[in-house]
């Protein structure tokens, strides 16, 4: 019975062929080349449709053999299969020069469902705003409401479904919270004991805190990429080919376009020919952080003078490949346990019992080997003043080594802590033209010094909730760091000795906007410049994220997978989610040392009270949430009257306001057609019961509710109109600064209050400035936003039309001239052609109005002391923007620009966290960050006499 019980309980899954291809199967609609993570998603997602055909190439081994299947997937075989080199690239880093010159291990998945088949199983999103800053850096359509619901279509959850979790993915998912090891739950309550909060979900409404870790496990078995969707229903698809021990040399190319790939046997054993398989339809690289790149610089694409270096034929300049690497660093905290209910009793030391192990994992799914004891962790902020947890904890019932191999002899627990966004930035290299040798890693590890900051801060947290009472019965001596250790230079030292990665590399192939020349795809995941290239795994993440890499890895694919079938994604999810902004230090009051002994003073904040808020039609939701949230955090009542072209959106967000709990009352819409909407200001700005007007708009409205507000002494909040200049001094970076143009000019079609209006180029570029962008403006692809590809769309309606008709036609009859648009489009009375003009004076009407349309109007300068002036030469003072690369140039323009934002060198001069707004006939106030908060606070004093 037990032998039958046995075998009847081993994984069932099929093995897979090696290379073999015949001559009749070298032609694929699809060339996936990667098996894990990404690769197994899309492999599953893209054969989903029978008329394609879909190739999978794996390097390493099938998951699907006897031996293989039982080590794999018995989660308690982690510490095994991570040193394997059969399942393992086994990459070590360049010498870390602040580690002591230690070269670091770095594991990766060498085997059917990558990673996912040798990691701990920790199912980890990030935070909400990772995929915030992912779209703030250019990955359109890579926010949190666009990724939570491919979040969910990949998981089932063991718990259900809710706003957060999935219940009908191929990724099982699982928490457990009654575990048997005690000391799982010693380490969550020594970390409440410490201040920090309990939360029931890392994945869901609030990362921050401590609690129980999501698993990548299922019945006792681990869930990988592979197990999930490569399950053998999928496998059976006569459409789909997935073939282990393939090794690929590089991609073929046709001119700019992918059309294959040449690929041998991993395992050389004749001297045969590599094979070449065609793509008919695109190749897509899945190979990983670092094997992606790679392939890529040895395929010819990647920056031409280091592909020249290594003797490798260019096909493609595109010097973002291989950097930007992003990697998660970390530390082990080791204490003895006094008590013998570690994992020492299932270590090498006691080999009966590991044995024991495996026959309950075998015969029931049951005992040590159905987890990764890797079940609690939490994430928190290493200093005061984050805006969300940089750093991560996993606790361990044991002590092991950054390989997870056994430290000591006896028993021993550990805290793990490691720093989530680091400054750090490292790269991948080719060390020659030979696919088959390693190549550079370069991590860079505590290259800055607010890292090495960071991590130390990060020790001193995790020891003190180490030292909580919740321990008292189980903690025994400190193991390292020793007590011993104690001032920031003695940290540091042994952080330098004892830092490991915490296996996360990202970012090697960022994904932004096309005029980005620090990035590799576009936001649908093609090779910039090419043709048929794509690349689906987490080389493309603009940012690492604040948690492990697995998930977000299979969200990318499940995501993209969508987009290379033009299946339209799935609808954004709009969920509430916990964020700390640490504002409250702005709202707390302060002790003021009285005249006499007998009294107190204390100033405090109170909310200003109701206030009425306008907002335009422009990125409704992005202005609401700057305006709402500011006096929320006060403790306003809103009274919120929204465009006319855009009652819905507030209406909706009111709606939400209302599901979610906000108390009634507590915000009210009202909306009016354009006729009644001056009627509705008058409403607002003259009742007594609004203590506060807050408007976003056109500066002569702005004007005439400042007027209205005066009657009753109102304070007001006002974001008005731009005519933002835009400075390319002679030795800036042309690239750069034709990027910058592009992206500040062009986003909503130049509807956009902070666009750039007035364009200032240094006579000596003037010419080859302006063919090159005339050149990238020509380029633009027209048409609904809703079409693929399309970066240029219609304007608002046709009164916006006719005010830019007009100023393009003012400046062409006082002797400026077309290069390019200058008239509306044939797609529809509301489209604006991308217009560029030259010659163009302070005589013209571009010159002072805001053209908030598609228009770049092209002046020229000699000196810095004209521009400037030039410059100056507005009644707004919005936003401004130069590009130089002279330091001291870019501090002094940018203290002489009359604008409340600058952008030197970046057209990003607006995110949530900094304050925005203008100054003269731009506005007045600001919102975001702790300077808006206190747009909606009162300074109140109370003396308290009478205290002897």
């Amino acid at each position: 019975m037990l032998r039958h019980s046995l075998w009847s309980s081993l994984p069932q899954r099929r093995a897979l062929s090696s290379l073999s291809i015949t001559a009749k199967t070298k032609e694929f609609d699809y060339v996936v080349v990667g098996g894990g993570s990404a690769g197994c998603v899309l492999a599953n997602r893209l054969s989903a449709d029978s008329s394609n055909s879909v190739l999978l190439l794996e390097t390493g081994p099938s998951d699907r053999g006897l031996t293989d299947s039982i080590r794999l997937a018995m989660p308690g075989m982690l510490p095994v299969n991570f040193v394997d080199d059969r399942y393992n690239w086994d990459y070590m880093t360049e010498p870390q020069k602040h580690l002591n010159g230690r070269r670091l291990s770095w594991p990766r998945g060498r085997v059917l469902g990558g990673s996912s088949s040798i990691n701990a199983m920790i199912y980890s999103r990030g935070h909400v705003l990772d995929y915030e800053d992912w779209q703030a850096a250019g990955a359109y359509g890579w926010g949190y409401a666009d990724c939570l619901p491919y979040f969910r279509k990949a998981q089932t959850h063991a718990l259900g479904a809710n706003d957060y979790r999935g219940d009908d993915g191929p990724l099982q998912v699982t928490r457990r919270t009654q575990p048997d090891q005690p000391l799982f739950q010693a380490f969550i309550d020594a970390a409440v004991q410490a201040g920090y909060p309990f939360t029931d979900d890392v994945n869901g409404y609030q990362q921050e805190g401590v609690g129980w870790l999501d698993l990548a496990i299922h019945k006792g078995e681990r869930s990988s990429a592979s197990a999930a969707y490569l399950t053998q229903s999928v496998l059976d698809r006569e459409n789909l080919t997935v073939l282990t021990g393939s090794f690929v040399n590089k991609i073929l190319f046709e001119g700019k376009k992918a059309v294959g790939v040449e690929v041998e046997p991993h395992q050389v054993s004749t001297k045969e020919a590599p094979t070449q398989i065609r793509a008919m339809k695109e190749v897509i690289l899945s190979s990983g952080a670092i094997n992606s790149p790679q392939l890529l610089m040895l395929s010819g694409v990647g920056d031409a003078q280091h592909l020249k270096e290594v003797g490798v034929p260019v096909v493609h300049h595109l010097p973002a490949v291989g950097q930007n690497m992003e990697d998660h660093l970390g530390a082990y905290l080791h204490v003895t346990c006094k008590k013998p209910i570690t994992l020492y009793h299932s270590t090498p030391h006691f080999p009966h019992k590991m044995a024991w192990i495996g026959i309950q994992w075998l015969a029931s799914r049951s005992g040590p080997g159905i987890s990764s004891h890797i079940e609690a962790g939490g994430f928190f902020r290493s200093a005061p003043g984050k805006r969300r947890p940089d750093v991560k904890w996993q606790f361990v019932p044991g002590a092991t080594d950054e390989r997870r191999q056994v430290l000591r002899d006896g028993h021993a627990m550990m805290l793990h802590c490691a720093t989530l966004r680091a400054t750090s930035r490292g790269f991948i290299k080719l060390r020659s033209a030979d696919p088959r040798e390693s190549p550079i890693i370069q991590p860079n590890y505590l290259d800055t010094e607010s890292d090495r900051v960071n991590l130390r801060n990060s020790v001193r947290l995790t020891r003190e909730v180490l030292a909580q009472e919740a321990f008292e019965e189980f903690r025994g001596d400190a193991i390292s760091p020793t007590e011993s250790v104690q001032s920031d230079a003695e940290i540091d030292a042994w952080i330098r000795q004892h830092a490991a990665t915490d296996y996360h590399p990202s970012s090697t192939n960022r994904m932004g906007n096309d005029n980005d020349a620090n990035t590799v795809v576009d936001p649908q995941a093609r090779v910039h410049g090419l043709e048929g290239l794509r690349i689906v795994d987490a080389s493309i993440m603009p940012n690492n994220v604040s948690g492990n890499l697995n998930a977000p890895t299979i969200m990318v694919a499940e995501k993209t997978a969508d987009l290379i079938l033009g299946i339209a994604a799935l609808p954004k999810a709009g969920v509430p989610v916990y964020e700390s902004r640490n504002w409250e230090t702005s709202q707390s009051g302060f002790l003021v040392s009285p005249s006499q002994p007998s009294q107190k003073i204390i100033i405090t904040k109170e909310p200003v009270g109701v206030c009425g808020i306008m907002t335009p039609w422009n990125f409704p939701y992005a202005i609401l949430g700057l305006n709402l949230a500011p006096p929320l955090a006060a403790g306003c009542t809103l009274v919120i009257k929204p465009a006319s072209e855009t009652p819905l959106s507030m209406l909706a967000l009111a709606r939400l306001a209302e599901d979610v709990g906000f108390p009634p009352g507590l915000i009210n819409v009202v909306t009016a057609s354009r006729d009644k909407s001056d009627e509705i200001a008058r409403m607002l700005t003259s009742s007594k019961d609004v203590r506060k007007i807050s408007f976003v708009g056109s500066t002569k409205v702005g004007k005439s509710l400042m007027r209205q507000s005066a009657a009753t002494v109102k304070r007001v909040s006002l974001r008005l109109s731009g005519n933002a200049p835009f400075i390319v001094f002679n030795d800036a970076n042309m690239e750069q600064a034709l990027n910058g143009l592009m992206e500040t000019k062009f986003s909503n079609s130049g509807q956009v209050c902070i666009a750039s209006n007035r364009i200032f180029i240094h006579s000596s570029i003037y010419d080859e400035f302006t063919t090159k962008l005339v050149e990238r403006v020509k380029l633009l692809k027209m048409g609904s936003p809703l079409e693929h590809g399309v970066q240029l769309g219609p304007l608002i309606d046709t009164s916006v039309v006719k005010k830019v008709s007009e100023l393009v036609d003012d400046a062409v009859q006082h002797g400026a001239k077309v290069l390019s648009g200058g008239k509306t489009s044939k797609l529809g009375k509301n489209f604006y052609e991308a217009t560029v003009l030259t010659n163009v004076d302070e005589s013209m009407h571009v010159w002072q109005e805001e053209i908030f349309g598609p228009v770049v109007p092209l002046f020229t300068f000699s000196s810095e002391e004209e521009v400037v002036r030039k410059a100056n030469d507005t009644p707004m003072g919005l936003a401004g923007y130069f590009y130089t690369r002279d330091v001291a140039r870019m501090f002094r323009v940018a203290s002489e620009l009359e604008c409340g934002m600058v952008g030197v060198n970046s057209s990003m001069v607006k995110h949530v966290g900094v304050p925005y707004g203008g100054v003269k006939e731009s506005g007045i106030g600001r919102e975001g960050s702790p300077e808006g908060l206190e747009e909606y606070l009162e300074t109140k004093m109370v003396c308290i006499g009478g205290l002897n």
